[in-house]
């Protein structure tokens, strides 16, 4: 019970990282490119990491130990996590923005 809540904390802080990362993220690009520039969205941290989850669990499982370390290394990077994944899995990657739109 206690690892539970410990954990819903735990993601509470990854959500609001993610969103004070990607607010500050989407200012400095406007700023260095003015008022043409566009920003990915991405989905809910939550969503990625289930995501990220199934994706592991069908063609790496033994990195599924490490799913809290790499959300909070890539926690507002995004881009950074899916071109990795691209390039070490290519075309079986997760586009973590197409699945989430698939998902409504």
């Amino acid at each position: 019970e206690i690892r539970m809540k410990l954990r819903a904390e735990k993601a509470a802080k990854l959500k609001a990282l993610e969103d004070k990362k990607a607010r500050e993220r989407a200012k400095r690009i406007a700023e260095t490119e003015g008022s043409k520039a566009t920003v990915k969205s991405y989905p809910p941290a939550e969503f990625i990491r289930s995501s990220l989850e199934k994706f592991y669990s069908q063609n790496c499982p033994e990195k599924l130990g490490n799913l809290d370390k790499i959300m909070e290394k890539f926690t507002g990077k995004w881009g950074k996590l899916e071109a990795g994944l691209r390039k070490t899995y290519k075309d079986k990657a997760p586009d973590f923005c197409k699945l989430y739109a698939a998902s409504k």
